[in-house]
């Protein structure tokens, strides 16, 4: 695939496999493993993403915490699509709020 070797100067396994868990599509995993730009850490990178995926496994069973990211979601900040269509178009902000949204939830 095309898109792996974009993250090739990223753990891509850690990447990958979260893509999986979350079913991104091939152009949200771009925009994911940028966030938008080129200029972030790498590890910065996977640790907002692999943040966001252990709230959800804190929040959710492992079924459901894998499923959440993909699907649409009636919460005002998500505007009834994914979370995972909201942290594409957002970037790493849109990451920042997602992770914080979790966090709020579990506390």
């Amino acid at each position: 695939m095309a898109s792996h070797r974009l993250y090739s100067q990223v753990p891509s396994g850690c990447l990958l496999e979260l893509f999986d868990r979350f079913g991104c599509r091939q152009n949200q995993q771009l925009n994911l493993a940028t966030l938008g730009f080129f200029l972030s850490p790498p590890l910065s990178r996977i640790s907002l993403l692999v943040g966001v995926f252990k709230e959800l496994n804190s929040l959710y069973s492992k079924r459901l915490a894998d499923a959440w990211i993909s699907l649409a979601n009636d919460n005002p900040m998500f505007a009834s699509e994914s979370p995972v269509a909201y942290m594409d178009k957002g970037g790493q902000p849109a990451v920042n709020i997602a992770r914080a949204r979790n966090v709020l939830l579990r506390e």
